[in-house]
């Protein structure tokens, strides 16, 4: 019997007396059970490190390295013998394995995974190596990440740990397959005149000089999958830990690890545990400087060292970032030894020159984020090819997809993106970058609101745009993608000012009202508003000023500012009439009644509405004249007249039902319900304000909805169920809340104190 066939008895006599099946003696020694199964029974030889770990586990007093050490046919005769002279070198222990760090904060999830995946149980099939993948942007951490688990692991691969830096994204050259397997070859104790000169031979070479090995491979910056697949062992019982700024998708088998930047407390965490060490003369920095620079880096983790390192040396004061700032924010983080943008530059390198270019034009979007539409219109592509561009640099994280559809930068990458593309993308590519996205924004925002606010006054359309936009294709889509697009519509106006596109800008606000209306986010109207009253007085185009002046004053009287409104609205008026603009000047005459209504004159308020909608009717505007016949009703209601302002909002009812102006009819049937509530008929008032609750939910007017629900409290008040006027009253609350109107919330709530006394008495 040869040595192999006697040491693979020996093995099985002894896992089967301690009674472990193979699988088991597998799982608990990290080698796979293919090759424990080669050894057993003698096709493999096995090693030192394999044998100690068996006679551990299997209890035996030493007894298999004995066996493997002597070569003898019998355990109790063997005496150790010097080995035989070969031409494959002693295995080498190798580490070379780089110190961990000592603040790595919030990443233990990430930790845990790794390990999980790593030290799991071998595969059966032998040729299956475990592949664990750390992915992210330049700068997240997924170095000290890597390092931090092999440390852990480290006792787990009784044959060692190799750390290779490919340098897949340095200033250096990268290290190619070729030279990384010569460099790993050596480590191993393979002499350098037996290593072969082609790659696919060292790769070869590599594979069988870890046959049958528990050892740990760590190859750090890996470009791409391409990179890592000639380095990766052939056998179970070596692991492999990559890190890459790449998804490396072809790495189909890889558990991928993905890190994201940190959370805001964690970063401020990890600002106070590295300020620990000695300051300047100004001390230790305070909370709020903490967070400034907490903000400033965006949760990135070598921001955050760098940034700290120059507050500790004192080059910074640790101001918190603002747009004054941006352009410097990239700049400033640099501490002499580490640089961000340069890290940024490296992964912009790794790109084709055409998607280099898409990525850089992407970066003068101004808002928050975008979506397939947006992102071709800034790349001047098709919808295809820029999904296809999307999709890698998705992989090469230099996006994220922070939602479905919706995909935005890192905040520092969006400054670098920017910043690089001043620098050197020709002006008329910038130029017609922002051009073609302001011009889809405006088309899409257009389609939007005529599914919105259908038979709404329009404007002719801009001479030579034709920009593709965004398909909606009824009324909740239409509501959805606004509501989606709300934040980057008021960045889109502000760069569309700021670069002298004036038509677009003022458009654009014209268009958007009909949802600012419904959804009244006060600030965003007011913002979009104010800048399309500069770029329309900047175009000379008086009739644009005019009608931003009527919708920019209905902001202003929605959230009962009546005096500013009113001088708004007078400057409106005025400019229609210089203009000769009848229509526009009767619409401002129906906004100044509601001023005179607000102001409590209730009588005036009804002679100008009445003369607008003598106006409206007589020019067969059938949508106006509803609004009016609502908005005179409204009035004649406060002065008493009940049964009048009935039968007029029957009348408007009918009209917006019609055309399907849902909010409009959410109004209407809001009036209806409190007049009837105010005639005493309580059943009618009931059906038609839980009418207006469900069309205000569904047309996504939730200023409408806690409308109804306040009415539908004094409803159920007056008749005695104040749990149920509780319960609607609660409800109108929170809408009211939600739409920021504070004074009806506080009205609202103050019903509710008052009832919930009086219950406790």
């Amino acid at each position: 019997m040869d040595h192999a066939t006697h040491f693979g008895s020996e093995l099985r006599r002894l896992r089967e007396a301690a009674g472990l099946s193979l699988s088991e003696l597998s799982r608990r020694i990290n080698y796979s059970k293919g090759y424990l199964s080669k050894i057993e029974n003698g096709r493999a030889r096995a090693n030192p490190a394999m044998a100690k770990r068996c006679d551990e586990i299997l209890e035996t007093g030493g007894i298999l390295c004995t066996v493997l050490g002597a070569g003898a046919p019998s355990a109790s005769r063997y005496k150790p013998a010097p080995p035989a002279r070969s031409a494959v070198p002693a295995w080498t222990r190798p580490s070379g394995l780089p110190r961990d760090t000592a603040d790595l904060l919030g990443r233990d999830t990430e930790l845990g995974e790794i390990i999980k995946g790593l030290a799991g149980g071998s595969a059966d099939a032998s040729g299956m190596v475990t592949l664990c993948a750390v992915v992210g942007m330049g700068g997240v951490g997924k170095t000290a990440l890597a390092v931090r688990a092999a440390h852990r692991l480290r006792d787990r691969f009784p044959d060692g740990l190799l750390f290779m830096d490919l340098h897949g994204y340095a200033d250096t050259a990268m290290v190619e397959p070729a030279d990384a397997l010569d460099r790993l070859l050596r480590r191993l104790g393979v002499p350098g005149e037996m290593i072969p000169p082609h790659a696919e031979d060292r790769s070869a070479l590599f594979r069988d000089r870890v046959e049958g090995r528990s050892l740990l491979l760590i190859l750090d910056n890996a470009r791409d999958a391409a990179h890592v697949l000639p380095l990766l062992p052939g056998t179970s019982g070596c692991r492999v830990l990559v890190t890459s700024r790449s998804e490396l998708g072809a790495l189909e088998d890889a558990r991928r690890v993905r890190l994201a930047p940190l959370p805001h407390h964690v970063a401020v965490a990890l600002l106070r545990t590295l300020g620990e060490d000695g300051h300047k003369a100004g001390g230790r920095p305070t909370g709020s400087v903490l967070d400034g620079i907490a903000r400033g880096c965006a949760g990135l983790p070598l921001a955050l060292r760098i940034a700290s390192a120059r507050f500790r040396a004192g080059l910074d004061a640790g101001e918190p970032p603002h747009a004054d700032r941006d352009r410097n924010r990239l700049a400033d983080l640099d501490d002499g030894e580490r640089n961000l943008a340069a890290v940024f530059d490296a992964s912009i390198r790794s790109l084709t020159p055409e998607l280099s270019r898409a990525y850089l034009l992407l970066g003068f979007h101004p808002g928050p984020d975008f979506d397939l539409e947006t992102a071709a219109a800034l790349m001047g592509a098709g919808r295809d090819e820029a999904r296809r561009r999307l999709h890698r640099l998705l992989g090469a994280h230099l996006l994220t997809r922070h939602r479905p559809g919706r995909f935005q930068f890192h905040d520092l990458l969006r400054l670098f993106a920017r910043g690089r593309a001043e620098a050197t993308l020709p002006g008329a590519e910038r130029d017609g970058a922002l051009r073609r996205e302001t011009g889809h924004y405006l088309r899409s925002l257009e389609a939007a609101d005529r599914l919105i606010t259908p038979h709404r006054h329009r404007l002719e359309p801009m001479a030579g745009e034709s920009e593709p936009h965004h398909d909606v294709h009824d009324y909740g889509e239409a509501l959805g993608w606004i509501a989606a697009e709300q934040d980057n519509l008021v960045a889109i106006c502000r760069a569309a000012l700021e670069a002298g596109l004036d038509d677009h800008c003022w458009r654009l606000a014209y268009a958007f009202r009909g949802f600012l209306f419904l959804a009244k986010p006060w600030e965003a109207w007011i913002e979009t508003h104010e800048l399309a009253l500069r770029a329309a007085r900047r175009a000379g185009d008086q009739r644009a000023e005019a009608m931003t002046l009527n919708n920019l004053g209905l902001a202003h009287l929605e959230r009962g500012d009546h005096d500013a409104a009113a001088v708004l609205y007078e400057r409106a008026r005025l400019l229609f009439s210089d203009l000769g603009d009848e229509y526009g000047e009767n619409t401002a005459v129906a906004h100044l009644a509601w001023v005179h209504f607000r102001r409590g004159d209730p009588h005036t308020a009804l002679l100008q509405s009445g003369r607008a909608l003598a106006f409206v009717e007589r020019r067969g505007l059938d949508r106006n004249t509803a609004i009016l016949l609502r908005d005179t009703a409204f009035i004649e209601m406060h002065l008493g007249r009940y049964a009048d302002a009935v039968l007029r909002l029957h009348r408007a009812l009918e009209t917006f039902t019609a055309v399907g102006l849902h909010v409009d009819a959410a109004m209407a049937l809001n009036c209806l319900g409190e007049a009837e509530h105010r005639l005493g008929r309580a059943e009618q008032a009931r059906e038609f304000l839980l009418r207006a609750a469900e069309l205000g939910r569904s047309g996504g007017s939730r200023h409408e909805e806690a409308r109804a629900h306040d009415a539908l409290g004094a409803v159920e008040a007056a008749g005695g169920d104040t749990e149920l006027a509780l319960a609607h009253w609660r409800a109108a609350a929170l809408h009211y809340t939600a739409v920021c109107d504070t004074r009806r919330a506080e009205m609202v709530r103050g019903r509710i104190d008052a009832v919930s006394r009086c219950q406790s008495l």
